[in-house]
C-alpha cells in the first residue's frame, strides 16, 4: 500500500469543483465562500498536520498535485517536496480537462510546471475527477507519463494500450477518496433523517452544549484524506 495525496487548487473566482453546503433555494453562484473555505481549511491547517503525521512515522507518500499549487501555495509545495513525496500530475488546478479546448496543451504545461519546480518529469498523472477525454491516455504516453490512476476498474495494475506504447493503469481506491466518504455520510443521513425524527426526544443537558454535542455532524472534518493506492 503507498499514501498518495490529492492537493488541489479550487479557484476561487470560479464554481467550486465540489460542494458540501448548497445554497439556500438551490441559488449557486459566485463567490461560494463555504465550499471555497472548507477546501482551503485543507490547505492552511490540514496538510501540516497530514505532513507531521506522516514525517512521524517515516512513511512514504506521493502527492498527486494541481500544477498552480505551486504559486498558490509555495511554502506548501516546497514543504512537500523538502518532505521528499513524490509529485504526480493532476492538472493545472481542479478542473476538468473534457471541457479544454487544447487538452495536450494544458497537460503539458502542468507536466512543465511541476518537472522545473522538482527537478524531474512526474511520471504518473491522476485526471482532475479522474475525467479523461478518448484522446487523454494517448497524451499522457506521448509525454512520457509511464502510469495514471484513473480507471478504478481492476484490484491490480493492468496493461493500457496507447497510439505510442503500453500505459499502466493502477489501482486507486475510490472508496476511501474523502468526496466518496462525505457523499456516502450525506445519504446516510437523508435516507436515516425521517426514522430519526421519530425515534427523537428533548435534549437534556446544558442547553445549546448538549444539542451541539448530540448533533451527528457537529464535528469538524479533515479535508484532505490519504488515499491508500495499490501497487503491488
Amino acid at each position: 500500500m503507498h499514501i498518495v495525496v490529492n492537493v488541489e487548487h479550487w479557484l476561487f473566482d470560479n464554481a467550486m469543483p465540489r460542494k458540501i453546503l448548497t445554497a439556500p433555494h438551490g441559488l449557486e453562484q459566485v463567490p461560494d465562500i463555504p465550499n471555497y473555505s472548507w477546501a482551503e481549511y485543507g490547505m492552511r491547517a490540514g496538510m501540516p498536520r497530514i505532513l507531521r503525521c506522516l514525517a512521524e512515522r517515516s512513511l512514504p507518500a506521493s502527492v498527486s498535485l494541481n500544477a498552480g499549487v505551486i504559486e498558490a501555495y509555495p511554502s506548501l509545495a516546497a514543504a512537500m517536496r523538502e518532505a521528499g513525496w513524490e509529485f504526480i500530475g493532476h492538472g493545472l488546478h481542479q478542473k476538468s480537462i473534457q471541457g479544454e479546448a487544447d487538452e495536450s496543451a494544458l497537460i503539458a504545461q502542468s507536466l512543465e510546471i511541476i518537472r522545473d519546480f522538482t527537478g524531474s518529469p512526474p511520471a504518473g498523472w491522476l485526471g482532475p475527477g479522474q475525467r479523461e477525454t478518448f484522446d487523454t491516455p494517448d497524451i499522457l504516453k506521448s509525454l512520457g507519463v509511464e502510469y495514471v490512476f484513473d480507471w478504478v476498474l481492476d484490484d491490480l495494475p493492468c496493461w493500457m494500450r496507447t497510439k505510442h506504447g503500453p500505459l499502466l493503469s493502477l489501482p486507486y481506491t475510490l472508496e476511501l477518496n474523502d468526496s466518496v466518504i462525505l457523499r456516502r455520510r450525506e445519504t446516510c443521513l437523508s435516507r436515516d433523517a425521517p426514522q430519526a425524527g421519530r425515534y427523537a426526544g428533548p435534549v437534556r443537558g446544558r442547553g445549546a452544549d448538549a444539542a451541539a454535542r448530540s448533533d451527528p455532524g457537529a464535528s469538524p472534518a479533515s479535508y484532505r484524506g490519504a488515499a491508500p493506492v495499490r501497487v503491488s
